[in-house]
């Protein structure tokens, strides 16, 4: 691969210097350095992968500057078309109605106060009240993909699920053979909960089938590999406001602003590794909604499946894309160093 096929990703071949790896399959040993010269041989063969999930959180589409929002998914718009170009087929779980409804309310500081004052009068909780903010949301975060990605040739579909419509066999297939007939039709599945009809998600209900979009998109993709024979050829990408997921060390303030010490790179096994990077609640590590937490979830679910991945920033609108052409999803797609990539077991 050439220098300039580097350096329109923005990544590079290898990490820096020697890098994180995590397999829980060996017990007080998960957490190992290895040679920046081994990260090749952590990479499968990319051509096989024919089928790619992208999950993106509200960091990565939904900003305060409209024209942020518009640059990011016209960026995604153009890995995608690049994706299709090889002949893979694409689907993409998408969060960013919630933060979008307020930002079409201006409902900010006292705005936002005012808003869940006026709706508070009303009995409304804070789930409530997120669920109408989504409803007023979701129109403009579909306008925003159909016009991004039609100014790329690529026609979007929307997709609102609630847990209802998986946990029924006769549903879930028909709605996974549908994703399937939008892709072979190189039409994009934008799918995400329908949260008017279903609070699941956004109440972080005890016994929900996903508790978030993480888990809706470890969720669609095992279903998709499990009852339509994709697995073994599926590859799935998060991306989120962070360089990958971090190690322990990290959240204790070990910091040395290398992304190779403050990143694990390569995830072999997740196993007990949520309950080690989470242990004693290390200051400033998130358990919430989206969080690490919810990746390493998602994670072993997509493992399970025979799924690999990787997650990676996704601040397209903090790079001079014109200039440096930032595209991770284009990068892991490439074997290049990006983000933190996971293994899977192997399809049954």
């Amino acid at each position: 691969m050439s220098a300039e096929s580097y350096a329109r990703t923005g990544h590079r071949p290898l990490p820096e210097s020697d890098f994180y790896v995590w397999d829980g399959s060996l017990g007080e040993k998960a957490l190992y350095r290895a040679p920046r010269e081994d990260y090749a041989g952590h990479v499968p063969d990319m051509e096989q992968y024919k089928i790619v999930g992208l999950k993106f959180g509200t960091s990565t589409i939904s900003h305060k500057n409209p024209g942020d929002t518009v640059k990011v998914l016209g960026c995604i718009a153009d890995e995608v078309r690049n994706l299709h170009e090889r002949g893979v087929h694409v689907y993409i779980i998408s969060s960013g109605a919630v933060d979008l409804g307020r930002r079409e309310l201006g409902a900010y500081g006292d705005d936002l106060v005012r808003i869940q004052g006026i709706w508070g009068q009303s009995g409304r909780t804070g789930t409530d009240i997120k669920r109408l903010l989504s409803g007023i949301g979701q129109p403009r975060l579909m306008a925003t993909y159909r016009q991004c990605f039609r100014d790329h040739g690529i026609t979007v579909a929307q997709s609102l699920v609630t847990s209802s419509d998986l946990m029924h066999d006769r549903t879930r297939r028909e709605l996974m053979g549908k994703y399937l007939d939008y892709m072979s039709a190189r039409v994009v599945p934008v799918i995400n909960e329908d949260d008017l009809r279903s609070s699941e998600e956004l109440s972080e209900g005890e016994g929900s089938l996903f508790s978030d979009n993480d888990g809706l998109f470890a969720r669609v993709s095992s279903y998709l590999a499990q009852e339509n024979g994709c697995s073994g050829t599926m590859y799935a990408g998060m991306l989120t406001d962070q360089a990958g997921i971090r190690p322990v060390s990290y959240f204790r303030g070990e910091r040395t602003g290398r992304v190779d010490d403050e990143v694990i790179r390569v995830i072999v096994d997740p196993f007990n590794l949520k309950t080690q990077m989470f242990d004693g609640e290390p200051a400033g590590q998130a358990v919430g909604r989206g969080s690490a937490a919810s990746k390493i979830d998602a994670m072993e679910t997509l493992a399970a499946a025979g799924i690999p991945g990787f997650v990676a920033h996704g601040g397209y609108h903090e790079r001079d894309t014109d200039a440096n052409y930032y595209r991770p999803i284009a990068a892991a797609m490439k074997g290049l160093c990006v983000g933190t990539r996971f293994s899977a077991k192997e399809p049954v």
